[in-house]
């Protein structure tokens, strides 16, 4: 071999040790990403999202049990339920304002204007 193509070799070792560098740091930028990602769609579920604890959605969400059995029966019992839908609507109560303050005391309060509060700031008249 000649010195060039020694050379030449380690170039080609010191190229491919940096391409593998660059794939590993793509590959960590990558996972990092998708980590971000995410987190953004659980903040925006969170943010946004319904505020009951009715989620079907368990992305990424660890098994209390890791048996399925206790799963498929945690399945039924969710289908034996009966949901009742309301197709009413309640009445107004009319008068309940008028029941709750007529038992205060009414205490009446008269204001006179003095000196240039009694002028009117657009027409400038009494």
């Amino acid at each position: 071999m000649t010195e060039t193509e020694k050379q030449l070799m380690k170039q080609n070792e010191v190229l491919l040790a940096q391409i593998d560098a660059l794939n590993k740091q793509a590959e960590a930028y990558t996972n990092e990403l998708r980590l971000l990602r995410e987190q953004v769609d659980f903040f925006k579920k969170k943010f946004f999202g319904r505020s009951s604890e009715k989620s079907v959605n368990t992305d990424g969400q660890l098994d209390l049990f890791d048996d399925d059995d206790s799963f498929r029966a945690a399945e039924t019992t969710e289908e034996k339920t009966v949901i009742e839908e309301i197709n009413y609507k309640r009445k107004k109560r009319v008068g309940y304002k008028a029941e709750l303050t007529e038992q205060l005391p009414i205490k009446e309060i008269h204001c006179e204007l003095k000196g240039d509060d009694c002028t009117c700031d657009r027409c400038n008249q009494k």
